[in-house]
């Protein structure tokens, strides 16, 4: 457990002092939302439209920003090498991984909240009523999509195209964490509570073990590799 705390708090103040993912991940949620809310507001779509398009539209520019920037949280570790001091000190891969899961799983949660409102102040939509609600599935979603990037990343770190190569492979195997992600947001912005019983939510949590499970087995032969 100490290791893995020690591991988590360097993550984190990497970012802190580089401030790449978050900054990327912000810059380019709202980049696209603008884009997104001029598209809408110039095609004079009905606001329950709109109202009932917000949560499709901000979960395919939060899945595309992120995978752009999530790839940078493994860069330092491998410019500088710093992750072959982390495994001279006789560190576990798991507790690397679950490390750089949950450093990722906090990066990424901090930009989707923040994300999430300025998408909603640009279409204009409310959505105070729906937070909390809103959040628990995010959280779900977010576990899920941090176990699959943490382990992608360490992929295509290796490569000079990772900040390409990164979205191509991980957009194809995040098809079903989305539809999960429209499905039950989709719910909720229609009837204003999540039907928790529903196959989509059962669904989330296997993709949140499977993807965790399938990291947790595979990062030590992307690391050595």
């Amino acid at each position: 457990m100490r290791e893995l705390l020690v591991l988590l708090r360097k993550d984190l103040l990497v970012e802190a002092r580089r401030r790449e993912a978050l900054a990327t991940l912000l810059f380019l949620s709202v980049l696209l939302g603008v884009v997104v809310a001029l598209g809408i507001h110039n095609s004079f779509v009905q606001p329950s439209v709109v109202y009932k398009l917000t949560p499709t539209l901000f979960w395919v520019v939060f899945i595309l920003a992120g995978s752009v920037s999530i790839g940078k949280t493994s860069e330092y570790d491998q410019q500088l090498r710093a992750i072959d001091g982390v495994l001279l000190s006789g560190v576990s891969y798991s507790t690397m991984y679950v490390a750089k899961t949950l450093s990722n799983l906090i990066i990424i949660l901090v930009g989707q909240v923040v994300a999430f409102f300025t998408f909603a102040l640009l279409l204009n939509v409310d959505v105070s009523a729906i937070f909390g609600e809103f959040m628990v599935v995010a959280l779900g979603v977010v576990v899920a999509y941090s176990s699959l990037l943490t382990l992608l990343s360490g992929i295509a770190s290796s490569s000079r195209l990772r900040s390409l190569l990164l979205p191509l492979i991980a957009l194809p195997l995040m098809f079903p964490l989305f539809f999960c992600a429209v499905e039950i947001c989709g719910e909720l912005f229609a009837n204003r509570q999540v039907a928790w019983d529903s196959v989509w939510v059962s669904l989330l949590l296997g993709l949140d073990v499977v993807y965790f499970v399938l990291g947790l087995n595979l990062y030590e032969y992307v690391i050595r590799d």
